[in-house]
């Protein structure tokens, strides 16, 4: 036998208007505030790809391999090519040379990323 279903004690329901939401904001605001996101590409991918190498950047600013960083840079770009076959590079390329400048322990160049392509 079961007996009425009530919430547990301490526990309220409210109702949907007396719910409040905050604006949304982004994930990394120094990407965010970036040239890149105030003009975006009109498909977006470009936008994401900038976000992910950014990620990558962070991942490796304490990791002196520069062979590897090239090497998940490159997959991770491919990832991106197999669905977006005019996806433009330039601005993705420009950022992460800036952001390697800025956390990078080793110099990452348009040279290196270029030599990497697919």
């Amino acid at each position: 036998m079961m007996g009425e279903a009530r919430p547990d004690n301490g526990v309220s329901v409210s109702d949907t208007q007396n719910l409040m939401f905050s604006e949304t904001v982004p994930d990394d605001p120094e990407f965010m505030s970036s040239d890149l996101t105030q003009a975006p590409p009109a498909d977006g991918s470009s936008v994401d790809l900038i976000r992910e190498t950014a990620e990558l950047v962070e991942a490796f600013k304490d990791i002196d391999n520069k062979q590897e960083f090239l090497t998940l840079l490159h997959i991770l770009i491919g990832s991106y090519q197999r669905f977006n076959t005019d996806l433009d590079l330039a601005p993705v390329f420009d950022r992460v040379v800036a952001l390697s400048k800025e956390k990078l322990v080793f110099p990452v160049t348009l040279a290196d990323l270029q030599s990497n392509r697919a």
